[in-house]
């Protein structure tokens, strides 16, 4: 098993943007409510066939996770602050 932690913000906004370019990101954003847990850990699996050949979709063989900073640090505060950061990538991106 290999784990990796991200603490600097550089490392963690390119983890975001690459998300941000998932075919369906609307699709994750609208799951984002089933994501986020009372403790505001994001939960992600991802496809580690498609990581393998540089390309983000969800599935099987990865586990993402990743603690929301939201003030107050609340669920649905957690849900708001990661889908404005994921739209906002996104149309950076666009």
């Amino acid at each position: 098993m290999l784990s990796v932690r991200l603490e600097r913000a550089d490392e963690v906004r390119h983890v975001l943007s690459r998300l941000a370019e998932m075919d369906d990101l609307d699709g994750l954003l609208d799951e984002l409510d089933g994501r986020i847990d009372d403790n505001c850990a994001f939960f992600l699996g991802l496809d580690k066939q498609a990581a393998y050949n540089g390309d983000v979709g969800l599935g099987d063989g990865l586990m993402l996770r990743g603690k929301v900073e939201a003030y107050p640090a609340e669920r649905e505060r957690a849900i708001e602050t990661a889908e404005t950061a994921l739209e906002e990538l996104a149309a950076s991106d666009a």
